[in-house]
């Protein structure tokens, strides 16, 4: 059974809310900087519906939000658990805290080998992650929100794009 990719990202980003710092190497002067998370201005649910999740892996899925800081996500499945759309976000105090963590999740993903590829025109940054041939992400960075959206099995970079532009465009 395929993993999904946005749990590693949000164990990361839940790893680091828990110790409420993360250690990374950077060019500002502490290698240590405290992340202070917030309740998500968006609901996960509302930044992708049920019909673009359904449209995206070309099959019916239904909506099972889960919710508690620090992440809040949905989950787009269908009837036989065999396609699924997951939609988590996290809200920081800041823009600057959520680029920073954007950055260290980003380059964790790499460093475990998978692929990148560079989004324009979704929220401040962005990036789709291949990580397995069966399961996509798009991962991008808002104000002081971090949003990741995973699809299985996997789909287009174009399709990805797209539902990342649209759910970039719900949050305020």
């Amino acid at each position: 059974m395929p993993r999904l990719v946005i749990l590693a990202g949000v164990a990361s980003l839940m790893s680091v809310a828990a110790c409420g710092t993360a250690s990374h190497a950077s060019s500002s002067p502490s290698p240590t900087q405290s992340y202070v998370l917030v309740s998500p201005s968006a609901a996960p649910c509302t930044l992708v519906t049920a019909a673009e999740a359904s449209s995206l892996a070309q099959t019916t899925l239904a909506a099972s939000p889960r919710s508690g800081l620090p992440v809040m996500a949905c989950f787009y499945t269908n009837a036989a658990s065999t396609s699924r759309v997951v939609i988590a976000i996290q809200q920081y105090a800041d823009a600057r805290m959520a680029r920073s963590t954007y950055d260290l999740l980003a380059q964790q993903y790499t460093e475990n080998g998978d692929t990148s590829t560079p989004v324009s025109g979704v929220g401040d940054r962005a990036a789709i992650f291949h990580n397995e041939p069966a399961v996509d992400l798009i991962f991008f960075a808002k104000g002081s929100a971090i949003v990741a959206i995973s699809v299985y099995p996997a789909v287009s970079d174009s399709d990805l794009s797209a539902i990342g532009v649209i759910a970039a465009s719900r949050l305020p």
